[in-house]
């Protein structure tokens, strides 16, 4: 964490380069905001043991990208999961835009909520996306409820049902 931010109520926007990224709501929406907003970097997760290098057969899907010109190293693109921050008043949003996991998803989830508990996160917002055959009147979303007493969750507005509550 290079910097740890100085708002009142501090929230948490996060999202992943994964499979369930159906129109890049999940990987698009957080870099859009941090483009937006001016956010600025402020701390990354140090989780390279999450990663797998080699597989037989798709080690050019998984290896780090060097970009060389005349010989020379340019740029070097490889997983990242990195916390921006912008702030409004006395309320701040960390933006989380990062990489999903490949093994070793307890050590890559304990690193990521450490990193909120330290950043005193009042609530996370994780966005994930899935294509599903279009329904006319009968729309439904689907969320996942992680806070602790919570038994049954009757959203503000219709058509919405939970995929999971954790306790």
């Amino acid at each position: 964490l290079r910097e740890q931010p100085a708002a009142r109520e501090l929230y948490l926007l996060a999202g992943w380069q994964q499979w369930a990224d159906a129109g890049n709501i999940s990987s698009g929406l957080p870099e859009y905001l941090v483009d937006r907003t001016g956010a600025r970097l402020i701390g990354e997760l140090n989780v390279s043991s999450c990663y797998l290098f080699q597989v037989p057969g798709t080690h050019h899907f998984l290896r780090p990208e060097i970009k060389l010109v005349e010989g020379h190293r340019e740029s070097l693109t490889k997983h990242a999961n990195r916390f921006y921050y912008t702030e409004s008043g006395d309320r701040g949003l960390v933006i989380f835009v990062g990489d999903e996991p490949h093994v070793d998803v307890e050590r890559y989830a304990e690193a990521f909520f450490e990193m909120v508990k330290k950043l005193g996160v009042r609530r996370v917002v994780a966005l994930g996306g899935v294509y599903a055959p279009s329904v006319q009147q009968d729309r439904r979303f689907s969320f996942s409820i992680s806070l602790a007493g919570i038994g049954s969750f009757s959203p503000p507005f219709g058509g919405m049902s939970p995929t999971g509550v954790y306790r």
